[in-house]
């Protein structure tokens, strides 16, 4: 594994609390890592809610990506290792080498092909693996084109009800782990980032690459049944929850050309504002639904280690 990406649900899903217990993982066994962000991450207070952050700490020698305006906001000792030009709303980026060990932010580009560049870029300088800090509204840098593998992280500040989080996280999750198309399938399909093989064996193809609800809205208005729907990969199928359940009811499916791998879900039982979830009974009825490793970093990082190996 060379790249791996955190996706995480909300705001205050844990995403930056797994990113700091990776850091400590690959740190204490010398691997070389490599940060990016398609936001802002690693900020005292978040911006939108006012709620305390956690730092993001870097030992010295860690590569990582980040825009000129945050420069400044780097605690560390800092050696400019390359300027893409690659621009966004918080500034140009910015390739560097941490010189010291210090608190940093960061930002980067929010567009697939300047993120992959940036990853590429980062991996010239010698990284050994690129952790790549993303969003459920960005789910598109899960894609096997970008990262090798994901991580999903939930949690309580997504709503104060516990069976939406875990309806919406299990949704999610369902869709990133979507079937992967036979040889046969993948050459029925060929042609098209996006397309529909109905029940008689015939394919049609799509002008756009992502399946979302207005165009399963159309597929389930025309009457589409028992017909398989193939994406490049999962981070394509942009739809709702209740769009799913639409296309399944009549019996349509969805499959994809190249899987994602998701390596784990982790879960933040506490919301950031007056209430929190019993972290064991949150953890136990997400773990009824899906097949993958639930994780609770704060308790029990040692699980998530397990897996990275």
């Amino acid at each position: 594994m060379k790249s791996l990406s955190l996706i995480g649900m909300s705001k205050n899903s844990g995403k930056t609390t797994v990113l700091n217990a990776l850091l400590e993982f690959y740190s204490k066994r010398g691997i070389k890592l490599a940060l990016s962000s398609v936001g802002r991450d690693g900020e005292d207070e978040d911006i939108l809610t006012s709620t305390g952050k956690p730092k993001i700490f870097v030992d010295e020698g860690t590569l990582f990506a980040t825009v000129s305006s945050l420069l400044p906001l780097c605690d560390i000792t800092k050696e400019i290792l390359s300027v893409p030009g690659i621009n966004t709303p918080l500034g140009e980026v910015i390739i560097m080498r941490a010189r010291s060990g210090g608190y940093i932010q960061l930002a980067g580009p929010s567009v697939n092909s300047q993120t992959s560049n940036v990853c590429s870029i980062l991996e010239s300088f010698g990284a050994d693996i690129i952790l790549v800090d993303g969003a459920i509204s960005r789910k598109t840098f899960s894609s096997p084109s970008i990262t090798d593998a994901t991580i999903l992280c939930t949690g309580a500040a997504l709503s104060a009800n516990m069976n939406r989080v875990i309806d919406d996280t299990v949704h999610v999750h369902d869709l990133l782990k979507s079937p992967k198309i036979d040889s046969e399938l993948r050459q029925k399909s060929e042609g098209s980032s996006l397309a529909l093989i109905r029940d008689d064996g015939s394919c049609e193809g799509f002008e756009q690459a992502a399946l979302t609800d207005s165009l399963a809205e159309d597929i389930i208005k025309r009457g589409v049944q028992n017909s398989i729907i193939i994406a490049d990969d999962a981070s394509k199928f942009l739809i709702r929850r209740d769009t799913v359940n639409k296309l399944k009811f009549r019996n349509n499916s969805l499959m994809v050309r190249n899987s994602i791998k998701l390596l784990a879900v982790t879960i933040n039982p506490v919301s950031g504002s007056s209430y929190e979830f019993d972290s064991k009974l949150f953890k136990k009825a997400l773990k009824q639904y899906i097949d993958t490793p639930v994780i609770n970093v704060m308790e029990r990082r040692e699980e998530l280690y397990d897996l990275l190996g």
